[in-house]
């Protein structure tokens, strides 16, 4: 039941919420700062996004804007290419100018935006804390790019079309962009790492390659050329053919400028390059299998990675189940489950006198400073009724009733049992396979039940069409109807004879 209270405020004097605000904070600066701070907070969150957009590799938004930018500088490289060609070069100029003038306009758009969103994290947020960002290799690539596009785009600006000179390096600027869809550089980070973890082997087989290229190179050369230097007709006619030779076979290119003519020079070449070629493909599998460890190990630290926040939480609610069951021994767990005082207490007489000292930051209807009256007497019976609003404060453990103990109880019970049960799924993460092979299993094992309970019909019911090997007493054995057909030949023929003994009674019976 709601009581009515008579205002003690007439209407021209009654204050607005905004001047009992004002009055109550002191001054309308700490209205402006609040604002002020909001619309920074909206400026922070919007400035995150775009440094994740465009600095992350994670999310959907992300995917989808470095494929449009894929697009854009793949499309970019295709189109310069092309305009190499001197059939093409009049008809694409033009249009390739003006693509590269929008290219370099939106690029230089996102460099900015780069530069801006770049505050949202502590270190980059100060002048110097930009100018370390621009400092980074990926930007320094971005300033050089763009100033490049800049220069080439400077020289045509007069007629719309690019000089000769500039269409010859135009392909080398485009690839040199095109590198930056590789924003964070990590796939040359993980063959770095590769490398330097594999550096031993990979250095054992590059020189072990190279002994076998030099060595067979120079025995095709001694092979091939003749004792007298005027009888030198083959195409072995230095050292550096005969390196030329075993680099292109021992590569497997073979172009076929150049080959052995004498017995001994290819008996040399075909046992050199069979050795040789198995230690220059050795690099490759040592990459990849680097590669395939390394993905290994990206998954082993993520499935760690899902176990630790699992684990805390499970430690977490176990101390909390613990300490329930103790009462006031850990109070400070307990905090969590105490109610804070309600914050209707502030009397009214406080409020009216700072009213009155301050009765100028008071707005009344016609924005004029008001004169509040109150009666002592009207305070002092609105006061009770604020105070009947209060609720208790609960601050210990002792001031909850048993029910809310018992629920509390119960929460942490079931909280506890569902942490164990996440800690185990990331310990055990579901695999695919698992679950296709478990699925194949279960599928088997159905089968088979269903093609036994089918067998003990057929042999129950009978079937409709028996073996043809069978002999007709194994098919008479085989089916339950048979059985019944065949007890009902013996109920017919004890029939027949329960006929037979009743007639010879009968005519027993006449002759006596």
């Amino acid at each position: 039941m709601s009581i009515q209270r008579k205002s003690n405020f007439s209407s021209l004097t009654r204050p607005s919420a905004v001047s009992i605000y004002s009055a109550t904070l002191y001054s309308n600066d700490e209205d402006d700062d609040h604002r002020l701070s909001r619309c920074y907070s909206v400026l922070y969150i919007h400035k995150t996004d775009v440094y994740h957009v465009l600095e992350r590799q994670q999310g959907r938004r992300t995917l989808i804007y470095h494929l449009f930018v894929f697009c854009l500088t793949l499309i970019s490289l295709v189109f310069g290419s092309i305009s190499t060609i001197s059939k093409w070069r009049s008809i694409l100029n033009k249009p390739l100018y003006y693509g590269e003038l929008g290219l370099c306009i939106f690029f230089t758009y996102e460099f900015i935006l780069r530069i801006w969103s770049a505050g949202c994290r502590a270190k980059y947020r100060t002048w110097f804390g930009r100018l370390m960002f621009m400092t980074r290799s990926v930007i320094v690539l971005d300033i050089l790019t763009l100033l490049g596009f800049a220069f080439s785009i400077a020289t045509g600006i007069t007629t719309g079309e690019f000089p000769e000179i500039i269409l010859k390096f135009l392909p080398l600027l485009q690839m040199i962009r095109f590198l930056r869809v590789d924003r964070q550089l990590t796939s040359w980070k993980i063959l770095k790492g590769i490398i330097l973890k594999h550096h031993q082997e990979l250095t054992v087989t590059i020189v072990i390659g190279f002994m076998f290229l030099i060595t067979g190179a120079y025995l095709v050369f001694i092979a091939e050329t003749p004792t007298d230097p005027k009888l030198n007709t083959s195409l072995y006619k230095s050292m550096a053919d005969s390196i030329w030779f075993s680099i292109i076979t021992m590569t497997t290119i073979g172009f076929g400028d150049i080959s052995p003519k004498t017995f001994i020079g290819k008996i040399v070449t075909t046992t050199i390059c069979y050795l040789g070629v198995a230690f220059w493909c050795l690099p490759v599998g040592i990459i990849g299998s680097g590669l395939a460890i390394q993905v290994q190990e990206q998954k082993r630290d993520e499935a760690f990675n899902r176990l630790i926040p699992a684990a805390a939480s499970v430690i977490r609610n176990w101390w909390r189940l613990r300490c329930v069951y103790h009462g006031d021994r850990f109070v400070a767990t307990w905090k969590i489950y105490t109610l804070m005082q309600r914050r209707v207490n502030v009397p009214v007489t406080s409020l009216t006198q700072d009213l009155r000292l301050k009765p100028a930051l008071i707005r009344s209807s016609s924005n004029n400073a008001c004169e509040i009256k109150s009666s002592p007497s009207n305070r002092t019976q609105t006061t009770p009724k604020l105070n009947n609003i209060r609720r208790k404060s609960i601050t210990s453990i002792g001031d909850l009733p048993k029910r809310y103990i018992t629920a509390i109880k119960i929460i942490r019970v079931l909280k506890y049992s569902s942490s164990c049960k996440k800690f185990q799924q990331a310990k055990n993460p579901i695999n695919l396979k698992d679950v296709v092979s478990e699925n194949t299993q279960v599928n088997n094992r159905l089968s088979i039940m269903l093609n036994d309970i089918q067998r003990r019909l057929d042999l129950a019911l009978g079937t409709k069409k028996l073996a043809s090997y069978l002999s007709d007493e194994q098919k008479h054995q085989l089916s339950l109807s048979s059985r019944i057909e065949k007890v009902e030949q013996i109920t017919n023929q004890f029939e027949t004879k329960l006929n037979y003994l009743e007639q010879l009674a009968i005519s027993l019976t006449k002759n006596n």
